[in-house]
């Protein structure tokens, strides 16, 4: 097993400006699809540098520290930083349209509370293009029946999560449909000119 690792991410940084958009009608702030895709694509280069470096279970690591290198990308020098660490963090991720489906929910750690930072220095200028290299280091691992016990936590957590999110669209649906009868209804008595008996 190996306590350190290398995740090389191709292209430029999503930034915290991009990273909000505000849902005017329920009036909610929520991830745009830009910085979705672009935690997404973190999260897999990451997975795939701890496949290749045989990296613990997410949920066996209890502490780790990483540095964040940019290259070739403007703003600031913190730039995309919290949005990158939750990327790291144990997440089952979509499918866009044309990507590999990730076969099921992937990551560093099983909590981002367990990474802290060791270092962001200012971008670096070379002649390779954008990205973004995180230099991990494993710093404490836990015991195993903890482990379990975390991961058996997120996934009872996850199915809570589906099934408020099920019940909600649900509710959502039926409300659309019932909308949707009065509004057909109102539409059929104005065309005939009477009030129909419910």
């Amino acid at each position: 097993m190996n306590g350190r690792l290398l995740i090389v991410v191709p292209g430029a940084i999503v930034g915290k400006n991009e990273a909000k958009g505000l849902n005017f009608k329920r009036k909610q702030f929520f991830i745009p699809k830009p910085m979705k895709l672009w935690m997404r694509r973190v999260a897999v280069c990451a997975h795939a540098a701890a496949v290749a470096a045989d990296w613990p279970d997410p949920f066996m690591v209890r502490e780790a520290s990483y540095r964040i290198f940019r290259y070739n990308v403007g703003g600031d020098f913190d730039r995309g930083n919290t949005y990158l660490v939750d990327a790291l963090q144990f997440t089952r991720w979509w499918t866009p349209r044309g990507l590999t489906p990730i076969p099921g929910p992937i990551g560093l750690v099983g909590n981002d509370k367990a990474l802290w930072c060791a270092g962001s220095p200012p971008t670096i200028t070379d002649d390779e293009g954008p990205r973004v290299e995180v230099h991990v280091e494993l710093r404490a691992m836990r015991a195993p029946h903890e482990a379990d016990e975390l991961r058996r936590r997120w996934y009872v957590s996850e199915a809570r999560r589906k099934a408020k999110k099920s019940a909600k669209n649900g509710e959502v649906r039926a409300s659309a449909a019932a909308k949707r009868s009065r509004d057909e209804l109102a539409q059929v008595e104005a065309n005939l000119g009477i009030r129909l008996p419910l």
